[in-house]
């Protein structure tokens, strides 16, 4: 095949492009966008000359210091500002332009950079859609509901599971509870950098990892403190808290932290409880009720007879104790309270 034809384009590279490879979008200072369409890669400066030719078949080959890459054009959609402040981008980053469309960003390019109400050309080649702002790079949009003033939430993902699925419970960096409702399967794992957002409907919508889930907020929470160390969760830990109430987990959430008297928040939704010890794991729980009547005096010797083999400390082959008034196998070293009776050790 021959690339001996007209020049189509020519000019400098521009758009930050720093490589060539399979999918890359590169822009010419002459204005025209090109889509690279074979698997040949190289590094590239900015500045670097370049020329499109016109094949012997209508189609194009690039040409860079003498090297070949094939590529198609793309079309230039339209072009306008974004209405307000220009932040870079994060990986879930949305913008909304002065004619009303919003793009949210559909690829994992990060750039720190900023300015106010730059200009943006929006890019489409077969089906997707490219957003250039000013000469920063190009990045992968798609159209969307939302804008960034629709954002109710955002910050580091906290789960109660590591990955995401309906009937998750999560927290984000700024304090806000979230159940997930959407029946979509998604990677998304706890640490992961996401914003809430409102649809006009009302609507609310996890964004992170190029995914969109459906959430809805939690409002009935509780905090309170833990009266004594917590060592994290083995299966089967139950903690006091100051007030007096006692939560038994009820997951099989694995984890090791050291904490004394640490702040916790006690998240019900749907009949169900679950408990965040700071900014650890979100961990299923259920109200722990010893059987044990401090009025009475008495101990319920069907529960004695259920509990008494249970072994409810962290870590393993460590010498054990019992508690004097239950008689529920108890750690000698670094527990304070028996985690069955909720007995003060001394």
């Amino acid at each position: 095949m021959g690339y001996d034809g007209e020049i189509i384009a020519k000019g400098e590279i521009e758009g930050n492009t720093s490589s060539l490879e399979y999918g890359a979008i590169i822009s010419l200072s002459d204005g025209t966008y090109w889509y690279q369409t074979d698997y040949s890669s190289r590094y590239i400066s900015y500045g670097s000359k370049a020329k499109v030719v016109e094949g012997d078949y209508g189609d194009a080959c690039l040409i860079i210091e003498g090297e070949r890459f094939s590529v198609e054009k793309v079309r230039i959609e339209y072009e306008d500002e974004i209405d307000g402040d220009f932040h870079g981008w994060d990986g879930n980053t949305i913008y909304k332009l002065e004619n009303g469309d919003a793009w949210e960003q559909d690829d994992y390019t990060f750039l720190s950079s900023y300015s106010y109400k730059p200009r943006v050309t929006i890019l489409c080649h077969l089906s997707d859609y490219y957003m250039q702002v000013d000469d920063t790079e190009i990045v992968k949009v798609k159209k969307s509901i939302f804008a960034d003033d629709d954002v109710v939430s955002n910050g580091e993902i906290k789960s109660s599971s590591s990955i995401l699925e309906i009937g998750a419970i999560l927290s984000l960096g700024d304090g806000t509870y979230w159940h997930l409702t959407d029946f979509n399967y998604s990677y998304i794992y706890s640490g992961t950098e996401a914003k809430i957002l409102k649809d006009d409907y009302g609507k609310y919508w996890l964004i992170a990892d190029r995914e969109r889930l459906e959430v809805e907020e939690i409002k009935d929470i509780e905090e309170g403190v833990i009266d004594g160390n917590f060592n994290g969760w083995s299966g089967n830990n139950v903690y006091k808290l100051e007030n007096g109430d006692a939560w038994k987990q009820n997951d099989l959430t694995i984890s090791v932290h050291y904490l004394y008297n640490p702040e916790v928040r006690i998240i019900s939704h749907s009949c169900d409880f679950y408990m965040q010890v700071e900014d650890t794991e979100i961990v299923k729980v259920e109200k722990f009720d010893s059987g044990y009547d401090e009025d009475s005096e008495e101990f319920d010797e069907e529960f004695d007879e259920e509990y008494r083999d249970r072994t409810d400390y962290t870590f393993k082959n460590v010498q054990v104790n019992f508690c004097s008034r239950c008689g529920a196998r108890v750690s000698i070293k670094g527990q304070h309270y028996c985690t069955k009776c909720g007995y003060r050790l001394t």
